[in-house]
């Protein structure tokens, strides 16, 4: 409001809108850390809101319309461009949120806050669901690194945090919280101890948080290979991930994203109960933007990419089948219906299981259950007979679960309602075999492998590397069908045997407490530990090890009937594949004009680009280097594979002498992340170098000060690039006692 006229008199600032009929508006306080007026209201419900900006007071005999800030017609914060009125506006759906600040009569702060130059991430004015954040900034000439400073005000009297960083990226994951406003800056750091300007200040704020956990820790951390969990709230619509103390450090927002799937490279997919259809199958980044949609309405229990890049999802189909004899048959009968068990005279809703091509969209392979199913084949014992009697169509296979096995090209399927897990020939889509209850409880039950296992209304199949079975056997049908005295959910391996039989490698039964009737999943992590996610108790997520000694697990607190967490995973971090790139010998040219560009020498004459994955996934990055102005180098095209919180060196080397000005491009993107895809172009010189063997110092001297610095690299390896070219006397590419007998010989002989 640093334009604003502010009236004479007491005053108070507004914000009306239409969640009380337009009537006398919530008070906007100020914040004297960063300048802006701010307040919070609670207890809306799900639905659309508009507002706008008041000045009340004396001035308007506190009418609370005296001055009006409306939002720029047909912008982007007009909520209906089309209308006459202008107002702001927000959409709300089970959840809390939080606004972005604007400037009075405008949207945003981007004329308060002008977008650095200098500073890319995150963006000015943003507002962010994590609180783990990456800040990345352009590479400056001449420097030996920077320093990032991250404050609440914009003075920067108070410091949260002040990091040195070799690159242009640094990943905070200790400093920032929930709800809050920050300020950051950064500046070059210089050999020469030369202090440089701070640059411009960046603008950011976090969003809500949306869990309040605590975790129980059993054992040390060093029994934990992963930090974090994510896991999907299927009741709610969201997605949250959580540190190993339990704290949220990201959550899915406004987006309402449910995930059911992050695969190893940190890929996120799910739905989104934002713009249906649409976002119904989805693969999205942590910003909550979206990568890939299917753009129909796909079951949401299963979204993922498969091996060969294309997407698969579950798409329902319906078929008219018997309605089977039982309890249920006089109420069907009441409703005119035959229900003889014979009559195909009922809709059967199924999941078809859909491959989508990755880059066109189409449908390129399907596998439709009604076309290898019998419906003879059916639920009779868990109560959704009832319940279809009350939708007026039979939820039949609730398919939950699909994994796709690219060693031996199958598909496995996991059909809930029949209490039955499939193999499929995804070349000839003929069944291999069927995995499920014996004969007595299901009419194709003499055609089944390893009825012995006992499993029903299971979550969560996938095939381990070594190919045994795992999955979330829910338990449902343990007292009707198995005379068990309790339902028991429990995690499984199995190891299936001449396509015939199974032998049990693991397992591990939930106390009756963690019966999760509705849902469930099971991982396998690195160290051999397993993770497991119930519905039990509100929701909770266990690890234990081998041996079943439970290590870790934390109550999650939902409710459906006692829980609605559908699958949860460990992860190593977020964002993954965040990276930058960092040019050696980038550098001020003076030449007629001040320029910028990479130099290279007679003692370095080749490019090198450092590469830094800052992320906790080791990944692929493809790299494309382009002369795109001169004709010294050649175009390559590549990918390397860096670790974890790791950097690679990659070196191009001129074909000719460079004699004038060129201009190269490199692009570099994560093979599985192509959103973050870095696209640079730098200024390329040849500077010829004076230099003589054995000074290492540069002074124009070879004396035993030189000796002390090689025997000084030799036990910290202290020397930069060009003073190795100067120590390896020899030429072997090693520095060591041999050329400090080449120099003691030079020193000796002049």
């Amino acid at each position: 409001m640093t334009e604003v006229e502010f009236p004479e008199g007491n005053w108070i600032v507004l914000a009306n809108g239409s969640w009380n009929e337009w009537s006398w508006g919530q008070t906007l306080e100020y914040n004297i850390q960063n300048g802006f007026y701010e307040g919070s209201i609670c207890d809306l419900n799900s639905g659309d809101y508009q507002y706008v900006y008041s000045i009340t007071g004396d001035f308007d005999n506190w009418s609370g319309w005296g001055m009006v800030g409306n939002a720029p017609f047909g912008t982007n914060c007009d909520y209906n461009p089309g209308d006459q009125w202008g107002n702001y506006g927000f959409s709300i759906e089970n959840s809390d949120i939080t606004l972005e600040y604007n400037k009075w009569g405008q949207c945003g702060l981007d004329d308060i806050i002008n977008q650095s130059e200098i500073l890319l991430r995150p963006f000015n004015g943003q507002i962010l669901n994590y609180i783990h954040v990456p800040f990345e900034w352009k590479q400056l000439p001449d420097n030996d690194g920077y320093t990032i400073q991250v404050s609440n005000t914009t003075s920067f009297d108070t410091i949260i945090f002040e990091k040195n960083e070799e690159s242009t990226l640094h990943f905070d994951t200790n400093n920032l919280d929930w709800n809050q406003s920050y300020f950051w800056r950064i500046r070059p750091n210089y050999s020469d101890d030369n202090t440089a300007e701070w640059s411009d200040i960046g603008y950011f704020q976090t969003g809500e948080f949306q869990f309040d956990l605590e975790a129980t820790l059993y054992d040390s951390v060093d029994s934990l290979i992963l930090p974090y969990t994510i896991f999907g709230d299927w009741n709610n619509y969201r997605t949250s991930i959580i540190d190993i103390d339990g704290k949220e450090i990201w959550n899915s927002g406004n987006f309402g994203f449910m995930l059911s799937h992050i695969n190893e490279k940190g890929q996120l997919f799910g739905s989104s109960s934002i713009n249906y259809p649409i976002n119904r199958g989805i693969e999205i980044n942590y910003d909550q933007e979206v990568i890939w949609s299917a753009g129909i309405a796909l079951d949401q229990h299963e979204f993922k990419k498969i091996p060969n890049g294309n997407y698969m999802g579950l798409k329902y189909v319906s078929e008219n089948g018997p309605i089977p004899l039982g309890a249920w048959t006089s109420a069907f009968q009441q409703l005119g219906y035959i229900a003889d068990g014979l009559t195909n005279e009922f809709s059967y809703s199924a999941q078809e299981i859909v491959e989508f091509d990755e880059h066109t969209g189409e449908e390129v392979w399907n596998w439709n259950p009604h076309n290898y199913f019998s419906k003879l084949d059916v639920d009779l014992y868990g109560g959704t007979w009832w319940q279809s009697l009350g939708n007026l169509h039979h939820d039949w296979t609730h398919s939950n679960a699909f994994y796709f096995d690219e060693n031996e090209n199958m598909i496995y399927l996991s059909s809930r309602h029949l209490s039955k897990i499939t193999k499929i020939d995804y070349n000839t889509r003929e069944i291999v075999w069927t995995m499920g209850l014996p004969s007595e409880f299901m009419s194709s039950g003499d055609d089944h492998i390893c009825t012995d296992l006992k499993f029903s209304f299971q979550h969560h199949i996938q095939i381990l590397d070594n190919g045994d079975l795992l999955f979330f056997d829910n338990g449902n049908l343990d007292q009707t069908v198995f005379n068990e005295l309790e339902n028991t959910s429990r995690a499984i391996r199995v190891r299936v045997i001449d396509d015939s039989y199974c032998e049990v490698i693991w397992e591990y039964e939930l106390p009756p407490d963690l019966f999760g009737a509705g849902m469930g999943s099971v991982q396998l992590l690195d160290n051999g530990n397993y993770f497991i996610n119930t519905t039990g108790d509100g929701g909770t997520l266990i690890e234990l090890d081998e041996n079943k000694n439970i290590i870790w697990d934390i109550k999650l607190g939902l409710n459906w009937p006692s829980g609605s967490g559908y699958r949860a995973y460990r992860v190593p971090s977020l964002h993954p594949g965040i990276f930058s790139i960092y040019a050696a010998n980038y550098k001020s040219i003076q030449n007629n004009s001040y320029e910028k560009g990479i130099e290279l020498t007679n003692l370095e004459n080749f490019i090198k680009f450092t590469i830094y994955n800052k992320s906790g996934y080791s990944l692929d990055y493809n790299y494309e280097f382009n002369n795109i102005n001169g004709d010294s180098f050649e175009d390559i095209q590549d990918i390397v594979s860096i670790n974890s919180n790791s950097s690679i060196d990659i070196y191009f080397h001129p074909n000719n002498d460079i004699d004038s000005l060129e201009t190269i491009q490199i692009k570099v993107w994560p093979k599985d992340h192509i959103y973050l895809e870095k696209n640079i172009s730098f200024n390329v010189y040849f500077q010829d170098i004076d230099f003589e063997m054995g000074d290492i110092n540069n002074d124009l001297l070879i004396d035993v000060i030189d000796i002390l610095i090689i025997v000084n690299h030799i036990n910290e390896n202290i020397l930069n690039d060009n003073q190795i070219i100067y120590a390896d006397l020899n030429y072997d590419q090693n520095i060591d006692i041999l050329d400090i007998v080449l120099i003691i010989d030079i020193i000796l002989n002049n």
